[in-house]
């Protein structure tokens, strides 16, 4: 391709712009300029709103905990004093009873995990393939 067969290339210096279209530039670049400051100032506004909202809910928590404090401290003595000693004493009839009756532990081992911190007795391990065959009854 020869240099003289290419298009010529506008020409890529300053061009002289009308006083109009300047006015114009002009114009729109305080348009723009007046809604980014009307958003920034919506924008301060809105986190200051959110900030007020945010101490006031957190002044409203602080109030209802030390309201309410006395009265969950009263549930937790009570709890420890009456009812841990009940689930304690039930869960210990629950394994005493798992031991003399099979068929019950099944049951206690599904219920293990919830109650792990009242029960007493470790997990049983289930029975082995070299277990000695005493536990069998005998054949006369």
């Amino acid at each position: 391709m020869n240099p003289s067969d290419q298009p010529a290339l506008p020409h890529s210096g300053p061009q002289s712009l009308s006083p109009a279209s300047i006015a114009e530039l002009r114009e729109e670049n305080q348009t723009l300029r007046i809604l980014f400051e009307f958003t920034l100032v919506a924008l301060i506004l809105f986190s200051l709103s959110i900030t007020l909202f945010m101490f006031k809910q957190m002044r409203m928590v602080r109030t209802q905990l030390t309201e309410q404090r006395p009265f969950v401290s009263r549930l937790i003595t009570d709890y420890q004093k009456n009812s841990e000693p009940l689930i304690r004493k039930f869960t210990g009839a629950m394994e005493r009873f798992a031991v003399t009756n099979r068929d019950f532990q099944p049951i206690l081992e599904k219920y293990r995990p919830v109650l792990r911190a009242y029960l007493t007795s470790p997990v049983p391990q289930p029975p082995s393939a070299t277990a000695p065959a005493s536990t069998q009854a005998p054949t006369p």
